[in-house]
């Protein structure tokens, strides 16, 4: 998205070229990255964690079993 914001500023000539021999891209790339950012296929570049999406009831879940577990040992011990 920066890449392509920057790209979107050049007015003189010559300008996109040079940006995009100092990021090493091609010109095709910059093209496919504007269509899909028009189609909102870039909504993925923006800032979202990666990874599998947390269940906040799993998670809870989670805590309670160790809880749990640690208040039975405690029993126990006690007994």
């Amino acid at each position: 998205m920066r890449i392509l914001r920057e790209v979107d500023e050049c007015k003189g000539q010559g300008e996109v070229g040079g940006q995009l021999r100092r990021e090493g891209l091609y010109s095709s790339l910059v093209s496919k990255w504007r269509e899909q950012r028009e189609r909102g296929g870039l909504t993925g570049l923006s800032e979202h964690w990666r990874g599998p999406k947390v269940d906040a009831k799993a998670v809870e879940l989670a805590r309670l079993q160790r809880e749990n577990k640690r208040l039975q040992e405690k029993l126990e011990r006690a007994e």
